[in-house]
């Protein structure tokens, strides 16, 4: 028992202190003795966090050896090619090679239950005969009901072992008797055969199968064992070899002093101490020192166990997976030992592989070499260009001169100023005009502090978020502003500016034009003012017709104001004097006063000269005042009202006063169209809705409607269908409407009338107000 727990520190790579406590345990308290082993190596069972699959590993020999490190890494990538899971890989070395006692075995199998007690394991991979055969012995008490994939395992040694259903996998078959027949076939010169095994359990089985393919062989050749021997003494046997001999090893885990090897280890110390070829059946052996063989390679056993893994964890069933009764072999070489013994690659099988193939010096080379030639004649095309260029760049030097005179003369022609922003060195280059534009004389240097110095300074912050806007988007840009000259004229510049990038997308320059528009700008001035009288002349021409309304609208609150106060002095002549009564007179003759002063108000609004004052407004509440305006006109002409107005209207950004006179022609031209109707059929409806990002208004009325000529030309400047109107009234609407952004449209309602609306863009969020 203490030799096995020993092994075992050995194995696990625990420390000493940690073994002492396992073995004060005693063997009575051994279950408790691998609980405090699994807690001193640090190993918990992770908590399921999401559904992920594992698959255990588990691998006869040290993982020091080369077949299992190739094989492990096809296993893993071959098991999860392709399936889309998440997959745990989980891994475990016995070397029982090296640790072969049943006490060793016995704590092993404690170790793992209690390291995998809990966990799930979803498929265990057998790597090799000693793992299977653990794997099938321990199988109830460690991992009962889990599928087991084998790999490198010998149909031989799956007969003998005779696994269940659920343990499948695809043989190897290491027949030695096709490497050694096409050894004597290269070697038509040898006349004996020397055959190496060690003493490990794998060894034995190998030799086993050695010796029952000899008589097979041609009876001329005589065979030797070097069975078991120590390997100092083997070494010493094969340096004593005839030229007419050849070597073959089976398998040399442990050699007869009870040392143990990687087997390439054990390869490639054997076939250094041989003078005559040495040959092998497996692929691990290639590289370390054996001409080569017929064999099954490990990327292939571990590639084909993993699919059978993969296959497994995608649900299907063990006895349904149609595999290979016997893994396929290939001819397999070391280019090198090729070499070495003067063998023609021509007389190998066809198919065959040969592996570490020295580079010629064109394979080895060539990319320097090409590398060299390419440089040669980019020298030799470089130089040619370079004198072509030479001779161009004279010419296109004489073809620039003349194209800048011609371009400076159209841009002169045309009233352009062309000029240059070097971003790096913040120079700006312009033309003459250019400069004549912005007052800077011819030889004054400009950056772009001293072009900003040129513009109003209303005008300098705008253009400065012009320019970054440009910059950081890479895009072309055009705006207006105002520049004063040194002798304090002012002029209006129109600027079209294009942004230049280099390779990496950074801005490098902005080229651009400037225009002067002083003379478009003060004539679009002079028009504004035009069209703001005329708005304001048909407003005062609506309040005319509206003074009716605007009579009663103030007689109202008046005559409540002079009937109040005759009562008030009426109560004051009396004793006593009823001051409670004589002060609600009062507070009503304040109200009355206020309703006469938003009526007087609302007519100073309509008749105000100032700009247009534009800002967030209620679409709602500008109707209901527009309706009281009008309230009195729509009683008098015996028009039905009916409102529509929707809930949680978003704002537009408008001229209240400016609406509110569209709105009021509106209202005033559907009283009129219905004043041939009869008093039962005069109906007008003004509705608001939300449409996407609008907000709609619309007047409605039940008139005789608008005809398909007329509907063409309504609102045409001076077209009327009336005797007593100038015809502007729908024009300036329109124009009003349109300069908010806008749209007003007439339509043909259902009950043989008109309705129009009136389309207002809403404010966006996050937009400067």
């Amino acid at each position: 028992m203490r030799m096995a727990v020993i092994r075992l520190s050995k194995w696990a790579n625990i420390s000493t202190t940690a073994v002492r406590k396992l073995q004060c345990s005693g063997s009575g308290a051994r279950k408790w003795g691998v609980a405090g082993l699994v807690f001193l190596l640090g190993i918990s069972l992770p908590a399921a966090a999401e559904p992920v699959r594992t698959v255990l590993m588990v691998y006869g020999e040290s993982r020091l050896s080369p077949a299992i490190t190739v094989g492990d890494e096809n296993i893993r990538a071959a098991a999860q090619e392709g399936s889309g899971q998440s997959v745990e890989f989980l891994t475990e070395f016995l070397d029982v090679g090296r640790f072969a006692d049943a006490g060793y075995e016995a704590l092993l199998t404690d170790f793992l239950r209690g390291k995998y007690q809990g966990k799930h394991i979803d498929v265990v991979v057998a790597g090799g005969p000693s793992a299977l055969r653990f794997l099938l012995r321990h199988r109830a008490e460690l991992l009962p009901d889990t599928p087991v994939v084998h790999a490198a395992v010998t149909s031989a040694q799956l007969k003998a072992l005779s696994p269940p259903p659920d343990v499948v996998g695809v043989p190897i078959d290491p027949d030695p008797l096709p490497t050694l027949e096409l050894a004597l076939r290269l070697h038509p010169q040898a006349r004996r055969l020397t055959l190496i095994t060690g003493t490990s359990a794998w060894d034995l089985d190998v030799e086993k199968q050695l010796r029952a393919v000899i008589p097979r062989l041609p009876a001329q050749v005589h065979v030797e064992f070097l069975a078991g021997l120590p390997m100092a003494g083997l070494k010493g046997r094969l340096s004593l070899l005839s030229n007419d001999t050849l070597v073959f090893i089976g398998s040399f885990q442990r050699d007869g002093a009870g040392r143990s090897f990687v087997n390439a280890d054990a390869i490639a110390q054997i076939a250094s101490a041989s003078a005559v070829p040495v040959y092998g059946s497996y692929s691990s052996y290639v590289g370390a020192g054996i001409v080569g063989g017929y064999m099954s390679t490990f990327e292939a056993m571990g590639w084909q166990a993993g699919d059978i893994a993969r296959r497994l964890l995608n649900g299907e069933q063990a006895s349904a997976l149609g595999l290979p009764t016997v893994h396929r072999n290939a001819y397999l070489f070391d280019w090198q030992q090729l070499q070495r013994f003067g063998i023609d690659e021509n007389a190998l099988p066809q198919g065959s592989v040969v592996k570490y193939r020295q580079p010629s010096f064109w394979e080895a080379y060539r990319g320097r070499i090409v590398a060299a030639i390419i440089v040669v004649l980019l020298q030799a095309a470089l130089i040619a260009l370079l004198l072509v260029e030479r001779r161009l760049r004279r010419q296109t030097a004489a073809e620039l001169l003349d194209s800048e005179k011609r371009m400076n003369l159209a841009a002169n022609a045309a009233g352009l100023g062309m000029w240059l922003w070097n971003i790096g060195c913040d120079e700006i280059w312009a033309t003459p005009h250019a400069r004549a534009l912005y007052g800077v004389g011819a030889s004054e240097s400009i950056d772009f502090d001293r072009f900003l110095s040129t513009l109003h300074a209303t005008d300098q912050e705008a253009m400065k978020k012009a320019v970054e806007t440009a910059l950081v988007s890479i895009a072309d840009f055009e705006t207006q502003y105002r520049v004063i000259h040194p002798d304090g004229e002012l002029r209006w510049m129109l600027v079209k500016g294009q942004v230049e990038s280099d390779e990496a997308g950074q801005p490098t320059a902005i080229v651009g034009v400037s225009i002067d528009i002083t003379s478009r700008k003060l004539a679009e001035l002079a028009a504004e003012q035009h069209r703001n009288e005329m708005v304001r002349m048909a407003r005062v021409g609506l309040v005319g017709q509206l003074s009716g309304s605007i009579a009663h609208e103030l007689n109202q609150p008046l005559s409540a104001i002079l009937a109040n106060t005759q009562a008030a002095q009426r109560l004051l002549a009396r004793e006593p004097v009823d001051w409670q009564e004589i002060g609600e007179i009062l507070k009503d003759i304040v109200e009355d006063d206020q309703r006469a002063v938003e009526v007087i108000q609302r007519l100073r609004l309509l008749f105000n000269r100032g700009e247009s004052q534009r800002q967030p407004l209620h679409t709602n509440e500008l109707v209901r005042d527009a309706l009281k305006l009008a309230h009195n006109d729509i009683v008098t002409e015996q028009v039905s009202l009916s409102t529509e107005l929707a809930d949680d209207l978003p704002s537009v950004v408008a001229d209240w006063v400016q609406l509110q006179q569209v709105l009021l022609n509106l209202i005033v031209n559907a009283c009129e169209a219905m004043a041939e109707k009869e008093t039962t059929m005069r109906k007008l409806t003004v509705r608001t809705w939300r449409d996407g990002g609008e907000v709609i208004i619309e007047v409605a009325d039940t008139g005789k409607g608008v005809d398909a000529d007329v509907e063409a030309r309504l609102f045409e400047s001076f077209f009327t269908t009336k005797t007593n109107s100038m015809g502007m009234g729908l024009a300036i609407s329109r124009t009003i409407i349109e300069a908010h952004g806008g749209r007003l449209a007439l339509a043909n309602n259902s009950e043989r009338g008109a309705e129009f609306r009136i389309s207002l863009p809403i404010i966006k969020e996050g937009v400067d107000r």
